[in-house]
């Protein structure tokens, strides 16, 4: 059950980071209202599972999980109106989050900027509008974003909101790096030491800019930033099955085995600010901000073990 949406999560189809989390929760929502609490730990084990990169589902869920089990629910049904309240606290959140955030973005924008994006994201897309709403000319480069190919539709919409918009090959970022005056990135994930984890090409175009001595901007949230990191685990690069390139016909070339990350990873060397809602901060401060965030010595629990907890809780005394 719910397989369609689950894929839908894991295969990168819907294709803002931020939208994606929202897409989990709307379904999460969905899930507990069919009162069910053998289901509704299937599906959440299984959201947590599809997209393992993105620190700001595992976060979320994190504290929705651990709001849960303090609640200590005596039923489902009372376990349904305590997830109402963290479903409705967390989706404010994330929209305020991109909000701030944009807001002070939006100011190292200049009127008559070059920027470059890839991929598509909220966070970059309310920044650029926001700077359109403060008067200011744009002309922005937005590279096609293969392998699910989510930069033609961020092309297409900031066009529709009236900036001159120019959708490019991935290959060609470098080619027109010479022009851009500044390049805005989201994330997938931010690490202790202020790599950025974002949709694969990120780390090509990074490079790029920092050869060209353009600056780089990752706009992103709080919630992105992945404690676990901190201790030494690594964030896990998941791959897609796509066979595109691979014309039909051509038996001989089925042999080859073609390889599709969805994100990379790149180093805080290539980053010049991380813009969150709580100000502008340089990569290697992050460490500063998953303290903030998480206490220092590191008070993080893992959600995998909130959710046992909550299970037990719920399936093991036959709720």
């Amino acid at each position: 059950m719910f397989e369609e949406e689950l894929e839908k999560i894991s295969s990168g189809k819907i294709y803002s980071s931020t939208e994606t989390v929202i897409y989990a929760l709307d379904l999460l929502n969905t899930v507990v209202k069919q009162k069910d609490p053998s289901l509704f730990i299937e599906v959440t084990e299984k959201i947590l599972r599809s997209r393992v990169t993105s620190a700001m589902l595992q976060n979320i869920m994190r504290i929705i999980l651990g709001e849960l089990v303090a609640a200590q629910p005596r039923s489902f049904v009372e376990l349904g109106e305590a997830f109402q309240k963290q479903y409705e606290r967390a989706t404010s959140r994330l929209r305020e989050d991109v909000e701030r955030s944009a807001s002070i973005a939006s100011r190292r924008i200049s009127n008559g900027d070059v920027l470059l994006t890839n991929s598509y994201s909220l966070f970059v897309k309310k920044t650029i509008e926001k700077a359109l709403r403060d008067g200011k000319e744009l002309k922005v480069y937005v590279t096609e974003s293969r392998p699910t190919g989510e930069g033609v539709r961020f092309a297409a919409e900031l066009a529709d909101m009236g900036v001159d918009t120019y959708l490019i090959v991935d290959s060609a970022a470098r080619f027109f790096m010479k022009e851009v005056d500044k390049v805005l990135f989201s994330s997938e994930a931010i690490s202790a030491n202020g790599a950025v984890v974002n949709k694969v090409g990120t780390s090509l175009i990074a490079l790029a800019a920092h050869e060209a001595r353009v600056r780089v901007y990752v706009v992103s949230s709080t919630l992105k930033f992945s404690p676990e990191t901190i201790i030494g685990e690594l964030v896990e690069i998941p791959e897609i099955e796509f066979t595109e390139y691979i014309p039909s016909g051509w038996e001989n070339l089925r042999k080859l085995k073609p390889r599709s990350p969805l994100f990379d990873v790149t180093p805080p060397s290539y980053i010049d600010a991380i813009i969150t809602e709580k100000g502008v901060i340089a990569p290697e401060f992050s460490i500063v901000m998953l303290r903030e965030s998480f206490g220092w010595p590191l008070k993080v629990e893992k959600v995998e073990n909130l959710l046992s907890r909550l299970k037990n809780m719920l399936v093991g005394e036959g709720r």
